[in-house]
């Protein structure tokens, strides 16, 4: 819901209200439905805030922070300094609508992980074995091995954006991305000799 439009999240919050006063009331009782909010704990201490604030009314006061987050701040700083119109709607700066007149909300690391998954896809289709001594190309093989043993998500590409706008340079971002990996699981003996500097160089082309 996080990357919803506020008419969105104000309907779901009014469709789901019993259910959230519910999980305030006893959340022993709706842990499976609580475990589905990307942030359980987080999601919990609000729904107890909403329940007070509506049990009490509107003198009630609440003592839980708010965060404000802008979407990917270090490229709207750049479209907004560059007057970049293309890169104000993607960070929405400027209002968003689809073809019916929709509020939509846009995201950068989405749009940069599309354009990376259509040049993954590429170099994967012309990876080939020669038929002179089994010659490969490169970036064929790596496009291969990330198409086919990771999940290349946005979690992934967000990751390489928001360093990528604040000046990371590749041996940081290299670094980030083996984490990541290992995160997921992976040795480091899993991993194919520069796969990790082909995902960076085209997350870097992408964005």
């Amino acid at each position: 819901m996080t990357r919803r439009t506020l008419a969105e999240r104000l309907a779901w919050a009014e469709d789901n209200l019993d259910a959230i006063c519910d999980a305030a009331a006893d959340p022993m009782s709706r842990l499976v439905w609580l475990a589905i909010a990307s942030d359980p704990i987080q999601f919990l201490a609000i729904a107890i805030e909403l329940r007070n604030a509506l049990t009490e009314g509107p003198g009630y006061e609440t003592t839980v922070p708010i965060g404000f987050d802008a979407s990917c701040s270090g490229a709207q700083h750049y479209s907004l300094l560059a007057r970049h119109k293309h890169g104000a709607e993607l960070t929405n700066l400027l209002p968003n609508k689809d073809e019916d007149g929709n509020e939509i909300v846009n995201c950068l690391y989405d749009t940069a992980r599309q354009r990376g998954a259509v040049r993954i896809a590429k170099d994967h289709a012309e990876f080939d074995w020669a038929a002179d001594g089994g010659v490969w190309s490169a970036n064929g093989y790596h496009a291969k091995w990330w198409n086919d043993s990771v999940r290349v998500d946005r979690a992934l590409f967000k990751m390489l954006g928001v360093t990528y706008f604040y000046g990371s340079q590749e041996g940081g971002q290299r670094l980030a991305v083996y984490d990541e990996l290992f995160e997921r699981d992976f040795a480091p003996e899993d991993i194919p000799k520069d796969a990790v500097t082909y995902l960076i160089r085209v997350a870097r082309e992408a964005i």
